[in-house]
């Protein structure tokens, strides 16, 4: 059966854990300070962790191998998310990962916390979600109180706020299985919901979210991805951004007028893909690529017209403008080739690792703005005239 995103108030908590004869030991007020998942970032890397406290029966906990194997769900849940995550990017340029890390705990080792007015809450210690582990089956369920109103495909960023509680079952018999219960604890609502059904209810798969792994289904998909990401941003958790966009390019090279004057000229278009960390550092990637075959008066010998080069972006930025360089190209197509309509010579000619470009921001998530090279050398004159433009979404 699918676990359900549920929110209760403080009765129906207490009588779920009237059924496992546990008493509150402790009441205390709520302190959201230091609670929640925490999220890391590394350059492109974000990772969301994730502490999970689960008190379970006392016949796990008195045999060394059922802990051991219990224990071992942290692992399988990891590796499900992380590779479900891996192939997909949040934004276009972040790769999102999971870092759950699980513990084993008795009776003793929690208590009860006052969450809201009407709501008590398990609690051990700041940044740790508790579970009960019920050897009966029963509908694995995480309660919230901080956000009653988010109900069936509504995602929720408590759990990157508060520290949450819930029970879970032996009806959890996959990896699938917790790592559904994992969604959850990371602010994923269900892709389904209850319907009335011959007396009762049965799921029923929300619009265009059937298979999912938030359904009752295995994919992680790039709804998920982004719905993740966008859960983190919205509680409050600076991201790096993602800028994209192009430059287009109008180059030429020339000569003395002795020497026949314009050699060649041609048009590029560069993709390019930047990440901006919260410190204001850009990194990233340029791929630049002809628009045909040049136009020459003269030829440059065997070589043919380079077509394609890419280049690491390296630069930093402020809240009024973006500055980058694009360093030494990593790769060129075709091998051996040269560019005759001098864009590289403008680029790299003056400064080897790449001249710098500024790029006024207009608005809110839009950079734009044009600039011309010239890189003289002897006789040669090599210029390039440049517009560049790029978007963020959540700038």
């Amino acid at each position: 059966m699918t676990a359900r995103v549920l929110r209760a108030g403080a009765a129906t908590l207490l009588f779920a854990f009237a059924a496992l004869s546990i008493q509150p030991d402790a009441l205390g007020s709520h302190a959201a300070a230091a609670e929640g998942n925490t999220v890391t970032v590394d350059g492109r890397d974000v990772t969301v962790h994730v502490r999970v406290d689960v008190n379970v029966a006392d016949e796990v906990l008195q045999s060394e191998i059922g802990r051991t194997a219990f224990l071992g769900w942290q692992d399988k849940i990891n590796d499900y998310w992380n590779q479900g995550l891996r192939q997909l990017q949040y934004d276009g340029c972040l790769t999102l990962h999971v870092d759950v890390q699980m513990a084993v705990i008795s009776v003793d080792d929690w208590k009860y916390r006052s969450a809201t007015e009407d709501y008590l809450k398990m609690t051990t210690q700041p940044g740790h979600h508790v579970i009960s582990f019920d050897l009966n089956p029963s509908r694995p369920v995480v309660f919230d109180p901080y956000q009653p109103d988010a109900g069936p495909g509504m995602d929720f960023t408590s759990p990157f706020k508060y520290d949450l509680d819930g029970n879970w079952s032996d009806e959890l018999e996959t990896a699938r299985d917790f790592a559904h219960e994992t969604g959850h604890l990371m602010g994923l609502g269900d892709d389904y919901q209850d319907v009335p059904a011959d007396g009762g209810t049965r799921s029923e798969s929300l619009p265009g979210r059937e298979g999912t792994l938030m359904d009752s289904g295995d994919a992680i998909d790039q709804n998920i991805a982004d719905r993740l990401g966008d859960t983190i941003r919205k509680a409050g958790i600076k991201l790096p951004t993602c800028w994209t966009g192009t430059m287009t390019s109008s180059a030429n090279e020339t000569v003395t007028a002795d020497n026949v004057g314009l050699v060649c000229s041609g048009t590029w278009t560069t993709a390019l893909s930047l990440t901006i960390a919260g410190d204001g550092t850009v990194t990233g990637t340029a791929v630049a690529t002809v628009d045909g075959p040049p136009a020459c008066q003269r030829g440059h010998g065997a070589n043919p017209q380079m077509e394609v080069f890419r280049a690491p972006v390296t630069g930093s930025a402020t809240d009024t403008e973006l500055r980058f360089r694009l360093g030494t190209p990593s790769s060129y197509e075709p091998a051996g080739s040269a560019d005759f309509t001098a864009l590289t010579a403008t680029i790299y000619g003056a400064d080897p690792s790449g001249a710098t470009f500024t790029v006024p921001i207009t608005s809110p998530g839009h950079a734009q703005g044009e600039q011309s090279l010239r890189f003289v050398v002897g006789a040669n004159s090599f210029t390039s005239d440049n517009t560049l433009d790029l978007t963020c979404k959540h700038c």
